[in-house]
């Protein structure tokens, strides 16, 4: 089905309405993406759907952390598993109080930034930490 943009707007708008009264009716212990799937379903659309047009429309939320941000915490990350590199990302992860999930893209971010996506000459990246903090110490120096 195709709904014009003002539609779209309403709908959007009738999703912000009806979460924001679900959490003041005490589903904040709820997982946020059930409570968005379960709005979705009253409105006979997608949680995905929503998610897509709150975009189209500038509703995003912007990222927490600035990319000056999320250096220091890889960089604080490489470090950590550079010290021990058995620890599990999950526990990195609550130690940088980041989530697990924003972790990992970040990860899969700063792979994609090297030249060979999956290793540092040669080597896997959590196997040489210290290369990837001296990575991402070279690209702090060149955004100043």
């Amino acid at each position: 089905m195709f709904y014009e943009k003002e539609e779209r707007k309403h709908l959007v708008e009738k999703f912000d309405q009806r979460k924001a009264e679900l959490k003041r009716d005490g589903f904040k212990s709820s997982y946020h993406h059930e409570i968005d799937e379960t709005i979705a379903k009253e409105l006979g659309l997608c949680d995905r759907t929503i998610y897509k047009w709150k975009n189209e429309l500038g509703q995003t939320e912007p990222n927490k952390h600035s990319d000056s941000k999320q250096k220091e915490l890889m960089k604080q990350y490489y470090d950590i598993k550079d010290q021990n590199p058995k620890i599990n990302d999950k526990k990195i992860a609550k130690r940088l109080k980041v989530g697990r999930g924003t972790l990992f893209n970040w990860k899969k971010q700063f792979k994609q930034q090297q030249f060979h996506p999956n290793s540092v000459n040669g080597h896997f990246v959590e196997e040489n930490a210290a290369a990837n903090v001296q990575e991402i110490g070279n690209s702090n120096l060149g955004s100043i």
